[in-house]
């Protein structure tokens, strides 16, 4: 091994918070349980998911995914670069 690369400390671990955000952005898959409402209701395994069962309503979903959706572009934006949030 070359004796040089002992000189080189190891990357720092990612700060615990900046980590925990990787989660933030569930617009990806909760937009499409608003446009199947109906087939769901239908269904058994899926008639009980909050859209559905009517315990929040169309537009509430949509809102709360978008706003999602924003907040997960805007962070990545914010934390990494443009290019990784998309918005080139």
């Amino acid at each position: 091994m070359d004796p040089s690369l002992d000189s080189i400390p190891p990357a720092p671990a990612p700060p615990h918070p900046r980590t925990s955000w990787l989660g933030l952005n569930p617009s990806m898959m909760f937009g499409p349980q608003v446009f199947e409402v109906k087939n769901d209701a239908m269904m058994n395994r899926t008639n009980l998911r909050p859209l559905p069962s009517g315990r929040i309503t169309r537009p509430h979903a949509v809102m709360w995914a978008s706003s999602m959706g924003l907040a997960g572009t805007a962070l990545l934006a914010c934390e990494t670069n443009m290019l990784a949030a998309g918005a080139l």
